[in-house]
């Protein structure tokens, strides 16, 4: 933990580098959070490591920088930083390995190490070890490489093309004509944006759901005013509609976390004098925003709109049921003192084995 601290260290002492007027020691520390004297070693460190260092003596201080012309010295166009970065998108890819999109960024790291010297190397590599990204419930998609080439180069060319999709809510095989206008990557999936011949407007299509994809000779225009986020900022996540004012509250259980992520631009946030947090949005009240809201159980509160709010109570109900739809009947036993609360009633039952019926009670299978 301790290694991991310091790398991370480096990579913001690199970061507050860049350039003159350049960062004085003492400011440094207080950038870093440490003292003068860890600063000097990192910059030894650094400096055993290749990185051109350079300072200057500005009246009675010194500071430091990167030296001018430090990129020409690794040989290729690009700072440390930018390197840290490039390595560091290379775990954001790790789902789109066996695509031409993750090919084409190892090949140029690939090249960038080659020119750098041996010093640099196992500077970088030692930084690499000490950032990284995890992206769990991603799809793989090194299967569908020769789906994501014709697409991407339909998409350069403005080439239309004939997709055969396999639909997300009927499981049904159809046959589609569109303009494919733009990939994007979003939750650990990729999809295309496109003009439906079918339906007349740009639709969402997920690369995994087409099972083949042929360029067709026509060519089409793309339209001026088409803007990725523009298609999408009614949306909480992919599932597009017309957009209402969403307003939730969180309880103080997971106030700070809701409050400290960037759920959707359109987000606002006030804490309450409670401790709870109340969040609006102006998205579409579809599938995505629905899960987002579920998987906060009781800990949140749907105040508006009305229809929105007895959706996540029907959904609530409908898990109670579970997918038989069948309906469970029991009377719990209080304790005479009248303390004990339902829900510890049913811990407590489920960490014993015994029966939550009261004595006499019976099931509605009995019953009958």
């Amino acid at each position: 933990m301790a290694r991991g601290r310091s790398l991370i260290r480096l990579i913001k002492l690199i970061l507050n580098l860049g350039g003159r007027p350049g960062r004085t020691v003492t400011e440094l520390a207080a950038r870093l959070g440490c003292v003068e004297r860890t600063v000097w070693r990192d910059l030894q460190v650094l400096e055993a490591g290749g990185v051109p260092l350079t300072n200057e003596r500005d009246g009675r201080q010194t500071r430091w920088f990167m030296a001018d012309g430090h990129t020409r010295s690794l040989g290729i166009p690009f700072t440390h930083d930018e390197l840290l970065a490039l390595h560091f998108g290379r775990h954001l890819l790790q789902s789109l390995k066996g695509t031409v999109f993750a090919d084409a960024l190892q090949s140029a790291l690939d090249k960038i190490e080659a020119g750098v010297s041996p010093a640099a190397l196992r500077l970088l590599q030692q930084l690499d070890q000490g950032i990284s990204a995890r992206t769990p419930g991603f799809k793989e998609y090194a299967r569908f490489r020769e789906t994501i080439e014709v697409l991407r180069e339909a998409i350069e060319r403005c080439r239309t093309v004939e997709i055969v999709y396999l639909s997300f809510g009927r499981e049904v095989l159809s046959t589609r004509r569109v303009d494919p206008y733009q990939l994007w990557y979003q939750h650990g999936g990729l999809y295309l944006a496109a003009y439906c011949y079918t339906r007349q407007q740009v639709r969402t299509f997920a690369v995994e759901r087409i099972r083949g994809v042929t360029p067709c000779p026509e060519t089409f225009t793309r339209p001026a005013d088409f803007n990725l986020e523009k298609y999408l900022e009614a949306s909480f996540g992919l599932f597009r509609g017309k957009a209402e004012r969403i307003r939730l509250r969180f309880s103080r259980a997971v106030a700070r976390y809701v409050e400290e992520r960037q759920w959707h631009p359109s987000q606002r946030s006030e804490r309450l004098l409670t401790g709870e947090l109340e969040v609006t949005l102006q998205v579409a009240p579809e599938l995505d925003l629905q899960r987002w809201i579920l998987s906060y159980g009781k800990e949140v509160e749907v105040l508006e709109p009305k229809k929105l709010r007895d959706q996540i109570r029907a959904e609530w109900l409908a898990a109670l049921r579970g997918t038989a739809g069948r309906r469970e009947q029991v009377t719990l036993r209080a304790e005479a003192s009248g303390r004990t609360s339902r829900r510890r009633t049913q811990a407590q039952a489920a960490r014993t084995g015994k029966s939550l019926l009261a004595p006499g009670a019976v099931t509605a299978a009995e019953k009958r």
